[in-house]
């Protein structure tokens, strides 16, 4: 039997280009934060998640977050019914 309570942790990659071809890189960040899995029963679960970026490079600015392409966190709910 599965556990209805799960808790981890994920890493998000992220790039950003300015063009559909990804010709032209405008920056990458990473978002590490905690996850949580709940199985309210056999058929229905929510997943939530609260990620903040922690390392970035945006091309040609100095300072330590790419804010301008992305955002400082992020915050992710999921709620899944099976019928």
């Amino acid at each position: 039997m599965f556990p209805s309570v799960v808790v981890g942790a994920e890493v998000w990659y992220l790039r950003h280009y300015e063009t559909i071809g990804l010709s032209q890189f405008t920056g990458d960040a990473v978002y590490v934060g905690p996850n949580i899995y709940v199985q309210l029963n056999n058929k229905m679960f929510v997943t939530a998640a609260w990620n903040t970026q922690i390392s970035d490079r945006e091309v040609g600015e100095p300072g330590k977050f790419d804010l301008t392409d992305f955002s400082r966190q992020r915050i992710k709910l999921k709620f899944a019914f099976e019928f």
